[in-house]
């Protein structure tokens, strides 16, 4: 994550971890998820930066793009407000 963050500092947040309001199952609580959201006004789209969270975090974590906690197109959905990534055993 923080090769990540490195790597477009100020452009992307970690916007939610252990907390937040999540589904009653959410990966979350259990500490293995993370909502990124891209800052306003950042030169990175959603889709760039799924692409570079899928080759940084690996074949063995689940991800989608998100728009008010139901999943949309990461490909150019105009209302995505974080990308969810959570880790698979």
């Amino acid at each position: 994550t923080e090769r990540i963050l490195g790597a477009y500092s100020g452009q992307v947040r970690v916007n939610s971890l252990t907390t937040g309001r999540h589904g009653e199952n959410s990966q979350h609580y259990q500490g293995r998820a993370v909502d990124f959201q891209i800052e306003k006004g950042a030169n990175i789209s959603y889709r760039v930066l799924e692409a570079t969270l899928r080759t940084a975090l690996g074949p063995n974590t689940f991800m989608q793009c998100e728009s008010e906690g139901r999943r949309v197109d990461c490909r150019g959905d105009s209302s995505i407000d974080h990308i969810h990534a959570e880790y698979q055993r």
